[in-house]
């Protein structure tokens, strides 16, 4: 009986390992990991290529799982087959019942206390173990789990090439085990992060803003029409130099006669870089790149990035121009108020403007 106890203890141990290994793989930071590998932690050595790899992290989980349903089932029919008999004339005894019946009845006690046992002390316990430092328990857990990943790698490979069959039979893709989190799950760990210290106020804040770059629309964060200042393409250079000193703007959307035909985008700093001998608007402009009105601003980001530019024209679903966005704009969803980096040159065209009005000018704001 001592000798059947110490077995589906031992039994449950292993459960217990594996789902510790399984869940503090998948929940370990990779750059936490990275860190401890490069100060010299060996666990973290062993650690690190199997959660930057998603095919060895597929085969790690795999093996996790294959050793959790062998330890199930050899837990129960091994406990059944010990313990049962021995109990069997005890429920004989004390019900009054047949044989069979009693053996019946004792197989089946003995299934369903095993499998509380094994839900509290080989699921529940280090589920809740590694959720709570996933970096430590798979660091601990690595390596055991090598050495059962090589002793179960039959099992790996039937299991997992039946499944991907099975996917291929019908039509469905397969994905590898990543570390991916949804917006809503950084969110939640943004916050924890805050509450246990680890992470300002301010910086929860950017953080959080930053992830609703994927939902913030063009047209929330747009300059409107009726409010952005334009520059007609015919414009003198003295007009030019007082529409530029009077507005605390970087750039300015150059039109052809108005906003519904915008030629390109007139930025301070060139015209400030050319002082009075300015010429034709037309020469100085840079191209114009049209956006959405529904695009994300992430995905503005994005085009701006590939165009190499900082401004953008925002359209409607109808192709009618109805804003203007810049840079400064899109980062300001995360960082709040962002200043343009061309106002500086805002001091150069008063100065300009000044110069070009003569002496006894009225001073400009």
């Amino acid at each position: 009986m001592l000798a059947a106890v110490v077995v589906l203890a031992a039994l449950i141990l292993f459960n217990a390992l594996f789902v510790a290994a399984e869940l503090g793989a998948i929940a370990a930071r990779k750059s936490r990991i990275e860190s401890l590998a490069d100060g010299g932690s060996v666990p973290a050595r062993r650690l690190l290529p199997i959660i930057s790899s998603p095919p060895r992290l597929d085969r790690y989980i795999a093996a996790c799982q294959v050793g959790i349903t062998l330890t199930s089932l050899i837990l129960g029919a091994y406990g059944q087959a010990a313990l049962a008999p021995a109990l069997a004339p005890l429920f004989a005894g004390l019900g009054g019942l047949e044989v069979a019946a009693a053996q019946t009845t004792s197989a089946l006690v003995i299934l369903i206390a095993l499998t509380l046992i094994q839900m509290v002390f080989g699921e529940l316990v280090p589920k809740s173990l590694a959720l709570t430092d996933p970096t430590r328990t798979a660091m601990l857990t690595v390596t055991p789990l090598g050495f059962c990943e090589r002793l179960l790698s039959p099992f790996i490979w039937i299991l997992n090439g039946s499944g991907t069959l099975l996917f291929r039979l019908f039509g469905i893709h397969r994905r590898a085990h990543r570390h991916i989190h949804s917006p809503a799950e950084i969110d939640t760990m943004v916050q924890d992060s805050r509450e246990a210290g680890e992470l300002a106020a301010e910086d929860r804040r950017r953080i959080r803003r930053a992830l609703r770059l994927g939902s913030r629309r063009a047209r929330r964060v747009m300059i409107p029409r009726a409010d952005t200042v334009t520059i007609d393409a015919g414009a003198t250079a003295d007009e030019v130099l007082a529409t530029m000193a009077e507005r605390p703007y970087g750039r300015f959307p150059v039109v052809d006669g108005s906003f519904d035909r915008v030629l390109g985008i007139l930025q301070a700093k060139d015209v400030a870089a050319r002082g009075l001998a300015i010429g034709d608007v037309k020469e100085l402009m840079l191209p114009a790149l049209s956006v959405g009105a529904d695009e994300t601003t992430d995905r503005v980001l994005s085009r701006m990035r590939e165009g190499h530019t900082q401004h953008a024209i925002v359209t409607d679903a109808a192709g009618q121009n109805i804003g203007f966005l810049t840079l400064a704009d899109v980062l300001s969803v995360i960082f709040g108020d962002v200043a343009d980096e061309l106002k500086p040159g805002r001091r150069a065209l008063i100065q300009l403007r000044r110069r070009s009005a003569g002496p006894g000018s009225p001073r400009t704001r």
